[in-house]
């Protein structure tokens, strides 16, 4: 029989998604702790957002899956600099929500709904000569979008964003500025 692999996870995880990892095989064992109090010492896979700094505190360690897209957050920790442990990330997971966020928050922005709010908080309106240049909304159909970094999430957001308009994306890395056009209507 072999050995049961400890699975410890520090996010804030529901018992189902708890219980829908430990489904995933007999042979592992699945906790939850908070990433401060946790004992790491027999841990074999680690899930978590921020990982311990002092790897001395997981000796076991064979793996550590990341919840996060990228691994920038770690350049400097000792996870990324003094071991050759395999680190996995969420890159791509998140895409469809985070842009459908951004899409929200650019409509939110055009139809001015963060200066609907403000005036709402202070309890009244402006006088009706004001309101038209405080509130008219700025249209979108047809606009150019310019996506910074068009890795999953900006790849999404040109789908959500793309027919009929078409914009310009470039990759968040300086080294290569060569940016790629879309078109939804010229792939149908």
């Amino acid at each position: 029989m072999a050995a049961m692999l400890n699975v410890l996870v520090t996010m804030r995880f529901d018992q189902a998604q708890l219980d829908r990892l430990r489904a995933v095989s007999p042979e592992i064992s699945v906790s939850q702790a908070d990433p401060d109090t946790a004992d790491y010492a027999k841990t074999h896979v680690l899930y978590a957002g921020t990982p311990p700094r002092d790897l001395a505190r997981a000796p076991a360690l064979r793996w550590v899956q990341l919840h996060m897209a990228g691994v920038n957050a770690l350049a400097d920790h000792p996870l990324y600099t003094e071991t050759a442990l395999p680190l996995t990330t969420t890159s791509g997971v998140h895409a469809a929500t985070i842009a459908e966020y951004a899409v929200t928050m650019l409509l939110a922005l055009a139809h001015r709904v963060p200066r609907m709010v403000e005036w709402q908080g202070r309890g009244g309106w402006p006088p009706d000569e004001q309101r038209w240049p405080l509130f008219v909304p700025s249209e979108v159909r047809g606009a150019t979008l310019g996506i910074i970094g068009y890795g999953s999430i900006g790849r999404e957001l040109a789908r959500i964003a793309s027919c009929p308009t078409s914009g310009w994306a470039w990759p968040r890395s300086t080294r290569c500025w060569r940016a790629r056009t879309w078109s939804c209507c010229a792939r149908r």
